[in-house]
């Protein structure tokens, strides 16, 4: 029985320090049923789609595996509040 209070201890204190308290499961779409083949481009193996955005044309890195990033000129042209900032690293080195 003691062996298993330390075990449910030391869980829940590894849980509690490395739980993230932000999620970037915000938002959704209205519809509930749909389907939209986008056109891509694709550029040395990337996928690269062009999307309109408060009437221009952007263009965005497809990544599935990637919460959604936009640089801070995008986001101030289009007046988005910050939700959430953490310091990333890319596969370079290079840490913003």
């Amino acid at each position: 029985m003691k062996s298993f209070i330390n075990l449910l201890f030391v869980v829940t204190i590894n849980y509690s320090c490395f739980a993230q308290s932000f999620t970037f499961n915000q938002g959704g779409t209205t519809q509930k049923h749909y389907y939209n083949e986008i056109p891509y481009e694709s550029i040395q193996g990337k996928i690269l789609i062009y999307v309109d955005v408060a009437c221009k044309k952007h263009k965005f890195l497809f990544d599935t595996g990637s919460p959604a990033a936009i640089t801070r000129e995008l986001a101030g042209e289009l007046k988005f509040p910050v939700l959430y900032k953490e310091q990333v690293n890319d596969a370079h080195g290079n840490r913003d």
